[in-house]
């Protein structure tokens, strides 16, 4: 593959495509949570249950977005069963 072929330049573009994909994705997802702050998973089973959620739903988390696991982290944290419920319906539809 030659540098500034058609098919590098097609492999940026995607690459690019799916960043975008997934910040607003996440950003539509929890709008008020902010990227610095840390979260300290406490319920693992919450945990694991989004981002298996997230990736049946939507894609796989890659080494880009898995950055943004820590959103659904966040919701384990603070979010009632209810709210967690709601969360999914969300995510489905934003896929």
């Amino acid at each position: 593959m030659a540098l500034g072929s058609a098919e590098t330049r097609e492999e940026l573009e995607a690459h690019i495509a799916h960043r975008a994909k997934a910040d607003a994705f996440f950003t539509n997802l929890m709008p008020s949570f902010k990227m610095d702050q840390e979260v300290v998973i406490q319920d693992y089973d919450c945990y694991r249950f989004l981002i298996n959620s997230y990736e049946s739903m939507c894609e796989p988390l890659s080494d880009y977005s898995g950055k943004y696991a820590k959103v659904l982290g966040h919701a384990c944290n603070t979010y009632s069963e209810f709210q967690l419920s709601g969360m999914i319906k969300q995510m489905d539809s934003l896929c």
